[in-house]
């Protein structure tokens, strides 16, 4: 059994190290170092690497934040199938009531599964973990956070193998799971967990990344949400062209989806399927539309409701919903700050258009109880350099409306609860997209 613990490997001290020569309180120590010591004697498991450092805690309403201890305990299992019984073993040694944050992690040698543990809880989603892994084609799983804010990420080897591992994902129960592909940018997402889209509109997804000028693919919904298919591609020139091939098949699909066809300069929205709300074929409407009211910024409830990460790149999506008794218009992009976990703006912060964008931004006609989306992508940032990560996007969805402050916890898993946060750091560019109908 290998046993190391520390922010540097180290074989024997009274205490935790932070990083910075100082010692974690005995209470601290105390509670850490027996966890170690049972976890490394379970068969299952391989090795452990126990760290503990400081951090800032929740952010109170006066912007600051007490620091905190963390224990970070990274175990490894001695194979796939050692998985559930190394996270029994790490969920049954690690007291919720310990005066510790605790990160609790556990992974193959490999790291084609990985698990994040809730103190005192049980293997169920290590089990469904595995199960998913073992579907043909299923490079790598790893669960991030747990309960309801858990997430799946499940990486296949090629598009064929997408529409398998998205109904293992379903008959596992793996927590709220996107499957992605190595070396093709397609990706099909669940919002709630046991539900996914249709396997025929999964189907044509898995297809459309093929067609020639089609550089992203993503597909999202599944159960009571009508799913939403994105294709974006690289030019005008091809985005009718594909908007017709989706055409050409949607008499020929069961399952409802919309769809959009994202350009540089514009989009093209369809329906695939019978069932699809034929509402969102013509949810946006050219500029022209004046006869219906601006939303007003005290008409719209602002949330964050999607987080994703590819190839490098970080999704967020912000979402507007209309409160208004009459339908309003939405139209461009909205405006946003970031506060860091330090309390303070992210300085240097730039905001660029998602895309290039036509002289007059397509316009969002939302009827009452209807949204739209707006999303937001910037670059990896590395946190070692700069640890002041965003925990809270300011957002102003219209013009001279309110700034809201909205939790990235809403989108980003927040286990254990109040650390939850994005790699937005000082000098970051956002890309932030014109408002689409929601789907």
């Amino acid at each position: 059994m290998a046993v190391a613990l520390g922010v540097r490997v180290w074989t024997s001290s009274p205490g935790c190290d932070d990083g910075a020569g100082g010692r974690a309180p005995l209470a601290v120590a105390r509670a850490v170092l027996p966890v170690v010591d049972e976890v490394a004697a379970s068969p299952h498991v391989a090795s452990v690497v126990a760290t503990c450092l400081t951090r800032p805690g929740p952010v109170r309403p006066d912007g600051t934040a007490a620091d905190v201890w963390a224990a970070h305990l990274d175990v490894r299992g001695v194979d796939v199938d050692a998985v559930p019984g190394a996270v029994q073993a790490l969920a049954d040694a690690a007291s919720p009531s310990a005066p510790v944050v605790w990160w609790l992690q556990v992974a193959t040698e490999g790291g084609d599964v990985a698990v994040t543990v809730r103190p005192g809880g049980d293997d169920e989603v290590a089990r469904a973990a595995v199960q998913v892994r073992r579907a043909p084609g299923v490079q790598q799983v790893i669960v991030s956070g747990t309960g309801e804010s858990g997430a799946t990420v499940v990486t296949v080897a090629s598009p064929d193998d997408v529409v398998g591992a998205v109904a293992a994902a379903v008959a596992a129960g793996t927590p709220t799971t996107t499957v992605d592909v190595d070396g093709a940018w397609v990706e099909v997402a669940q919002v709630r967990t046991g539900d996914a889209p249709a396997e025929d509109v999964v189907r044509v997804a898995v297809d459309a990344v093929a067609w020639p000028g089609v550089y992203r693919v993503v597909l999202r919904g599944g159960g009571a949400a009508t799913a939403d298919l994105a294709v974006h591609v690289d030019d005008d020139t091809v985005r009718e062209d594909v908007a017709d091939r989706l055409d050409a098949v949607a008499a020929d699909v069961a399952g409802a989806a919309s769809y959009r066809v994202e350009s540089p300069t514009a989009q093209t929205v369809g329906v695939l399927g019978p069932d699809a709300v034929a509402a969102a074929a013509d949810a946006t409407r050219p500029a022209a539309g004046e006869d219906v009211r601006a939303c007003a910024g005290d008409e719209l409830e602002l949330a964050l409701t999607g987080f994703d990460v590819a190839l490098g790149s970080r999704f967020l999506r912000v979402t507007a919903t209309s409160t208004a008794s009459t339908p309003c218009r939405l139209q461009g992009m909205p405006d946003l700050a970031a506060m860091r976990t330090s309390g303070t703006l992210v300085p240097e912060l730039t905001l660029e258009p998602a895309r290039s964008r036509p002289a007059e931004p397509a316009v969002v006609v939302l009827q009452p109880g209807q949204a739209a989306n707006a999303e937001l992508r910037w670059g990896a940032m590395s946190t070692s350099q700069d640890p002041d990560t965003t925990v809270a996007l300011l957002v102003t969805a219209v013009p001279d409306g309110p700034q809201v402050t909205l939790p990235v916890a809403q989108a980003v898993p927040d286990d254990p609860p109040g650390t939850a946060s994005v790699d937005i750091l000082h000098g970051a560019t956002v890309r932030v997209g014109d408002w689409a109908p929601a789907p």
